[in-house]
């Protein structure tokens, strides 16, 4: 199986502009004959401000996205991204999504973890989602600051998750902290990582870019610099058995030790 990461800028609430974007992503991840393309933390809307929001969000399954979702059904390829989900109670959620290559929702999740601003802005999602069949490997969602909480992926891993992918839209300084985390959990869990970061200026903010796939090995399969690029990487699904022959951080765990972490 072969993964592409679209990492992209995006222009915050021009819904037009970054669905245009994402196309050509798409299509150069076909080019590059991927199963399946991963795109940044809301890359379709940005992150816009507070009365901005109703304008940008949609209700599920988000016509603007299933457009996106049917462009790349269409070369045959699953896709992953996050997008502003409306409920109907008027309240917004950033709702991760993996689809299939034909076009079927397979997975959806709304992010659990919220940083700083998204507090006031999004309701959190309060369960995380079971991990997928998907082309041959169980795989799990997480978004952007969840993975900088270990016990989120360790339950991922925990309920079978071979693989993760996670969009995210991590801005400066906190780049070379996001790499560490994709690293350890990729390490911790026995699982591959695929993260597609958001590159670019936003109002504000500068996006780290620094998109990668790890392996269960902590091994850098591709990887990005700060500025756009359309990466992929061959998963070798053997890689699982081989981090595992000497030591297995799951099996091996003490939770009869960890009763004090409480909640």
């Amino acid at each position: 199986m072969r993964i592409a990461l679209a990492q992209l800028a995006c222009v915050e609430g021009d819904t037009r502009h970054n669905l245009e974007t994402a196309r050509q992503a798409v299509d150069e991840a076909a080019r590059l004959k991927t199963d399946c393309v991963v795109l940044p933390e809301l890359h379709l809307t940005g992150f816009v401000a507070p009365d901005r929001l109703p304008h940008v969000a949609e209700a599920w399954p988000g016509h603007t996205l299933a457009g996106l979702i049917e462009r790349a059904a269409s070369r045959r390829m699953g896709l992953c991204t996050s997008f502003v989900e409306a409920a109907e109670d008027g309240s917004v959620s950033n709702t991760a999504v993996l689809a299939g290559p034909d076009g079927r929702i397979l997975s959806t999740y709304r992010k659990t973890h919220l940083f700083d601003a998204e507090r006031r802005l999004y309701t959190p999602g309060n369960e995380l989602a079971e991990p997928v069949d998907f082309l041959g490997a169980a795989t799990g969602l997480l978004v952007c600051y969840d993975v900088e909480f270990p016990e989120a992926a360790r339950i991922l891993a925990l309920a079978g998750a071979e693989r993760i992918l996670i969009p995210s839209a991590n801005m400066a300084p906190w780049g070379p902290r996001h790499r560490v985390f994709v690293t350890a959990r990729a390490l911790e869990n026995h699982l591959f990582v695929a993260y597609c970061n958001r590159c670019g200026e936003g109002p504000g903010m500068t996006y780290c870019g620094g998109s990668v796939i790890i392996d269960p090995m902590g091994e850098v399969l591709c990887e990005a610099g700060a500025e756009e690029a359309v990466i992929c990487a061959e998963i070798d699904m053997d890689v699982l058995t081989k981090s595992t022959e000497v030591f297995d951080y799951r099996l091996e765990r003490r939770p009869d030790l960890y009763d004090q972490l409480g909640s």
